[in-house]
């Protein structure tokens, strides 16, 4: 469950970061990701108001996306710049 949100959260490299969110020791949060230890009940409390504010700063950032990157690019896609050169 906890590398799982944390994965969400802050993506592969989430360790350090949720270590410096919950002020534990990074080895800590690497004890809890591989089963070495259980984190305890205070911390799985944290996790629920950490992703919602998780959350409201991905929200914010792709609103502010939104309105500096003006409309979309229809000649883009998630994977990157469409070929028109014909086939």
């Amino acid at each position: 469950m906890l590398v799982r949100y944390a994965r969400i959260a802050y993506g592969a490299a989430w360790h350090q970061p949720l270590a410096d969110a919950l002020r534990v020791n990074r080895r800590t949060v690497r004890r809890w990701g591989t089963g070495e230890a259980l984190p305890p009940a205070s911390i799985i409390a944290e996790l629920l108001p950490l992703l919602q504010r998780r959350r409201a700063e991905i929200d914010a950032a792709i609103a502010q996306l939104r309105t500096t990157a003006g409309p979309p690019d229809h000649g883009t896609t998630d994977e990157g710049p469409r070929d028109h050169r014909p086939a």
